[in-house]
């Protein structure tokens, strides 16, 4: 027998509706416009409605943006899962998380940049509704990255005198460097005739190396 849904239940679903609606219109200006050029009234006329009603939904412009950002870290989370494989030692394991960061740098620029606009201590996370459902996602990502690196020591592929938390972070900030090196580097790297991806495949291997378990010739660590 097909149970009806109660009167509440259906307009609880026609909200739930409404809101993911308010946040595609959001997403599109936020990713196309960034946070400061769109302010709440272009967000109603996407929308089709009145800024009243976006505060029916959303408790302030801040609360709106920071989950239209969920998505964004939702997104990157998904990559980090399939990037792992079974068989992989940690340090490939690392590798295919870096590339999975690679790749969504490439795919979705505009979440990245508004990401790293966040980042940069442009709003009180404390004072913001489900801001802690961000923290959570980011520090889920950080603990793939870090357990990676603690599989490879304990597997034998890295260096045994890593910290896994400290390694992670510095693998993240390096990361974030190779994909956005600054307008002021990209200019050295044209001078020199380097092509900004050689300069990350160089400086990624050279990262790589840096933790990866050095061996002699009879395969002992070095």
């Amino acid at each position: 027998m097909v149970r009806k849904l109660s009167y509440k239940n259906l307009k609880e679903k026609e909200k739930e509706k409404r809101r993911e609606y308010i946040i595609d219109a959001a997403e599109k200006l936020f990713l196309d416009k960034g946070y400061e050029n769109v302010p709440m009234s272009d967000i109603a006329e996407e929308v089709g409605v009145n800024r009243a009603t976006l505060y029916l939904y959303f408790k302030n412009k801040d609360t709106l943006y920071f989950a239209v950002l969920l998505r964004g870290l939702n997104l990157m989370r998904g990559a980090f899962q399939d990037a792992v494989q079974e068989d992989q030692n940690g340090l490939e394991r690392l590798i295919s998380l870096c590339q999975a960061f690679f790749d969504y740098y490439q795919e979705y620029p505009g979440y990245y940049r508004e990401l790293s606009y966040m980042r940069a201590g442009n709003f009180d996370a404390g004072q913001i509704e489900n801001a802690d459902q961000q923290v959570m996602v980011a520090g889920e990502l950080m603990d793939a990255l870090s357990d990676s690196i603690k599989m490879g020591i304990e597997d034998g592929s890295m260096k045994k005198n890593l910290k896994p938390m400290e390694t992670a972070v510095l693998v993240v900030n390096c990361c974030e460097k190779l994909v956005n090196p600054g307008l002021d580097m990209l200019g050295f790297l044209k001078m020199h005739k380097i092509t900004p991806d050689q300069y990350k495949e160089y400086s990624f291997d050279l990262l790589i190396s840096t933790i990866q378990r050095e061996t002699t010739q009879e395969g002992k660590d070095g």
